[in-house]
């Protein structure tokens, strides 16, 4: 992930903290302003706190179910992110499919 200034160009001064977290859904439905969309499920990735170096963020996570409609939301609060903070999500959608998979009769 990157921190995107107003011109959507990276910006290497950001150092913020933002909560980063995988958001999916079981049905199609429309997002918000922020690209978000109401989850059926929430999990929030790498300690709930993550650091920003030089406008990049890399975060590890483990996901144990599989989920055909996924999205990262990160939100900032308004001292990381004056004045008042941001909420945005990926603006693309993704899958999640296992490792692995077993078939049996």
């Amino acid at each position: 992930m990157v921190s995107l200034d107003s011109l959507g160009v990276l910006d290497n001064t950001f150092t913020g903290k933002a909560v980063v977290s995988l958001i999916a859904r079981a049905t199609t439905g429309a997002v918000d302003a922020a690209n978000c969309f109401a989850p059926d499920f929430t999990q929030t990735l790498d300690n709930a706190a993550t650091s920003f170096v030089a406008g990049k963020l890399t975060v590890n996570g483990t996901v144990v179910k599989a989920y055909p409609d996924a999205r990262i939301k990160v939100v900032c609060d308004a001292t990381n992110c004056p004045p008042s903070g941001i909420t945005a999500c990926s603006a693309d959608n993704f899958a999640i499919r296992p490792a692995q998979a077993a078939v049996s009769s």
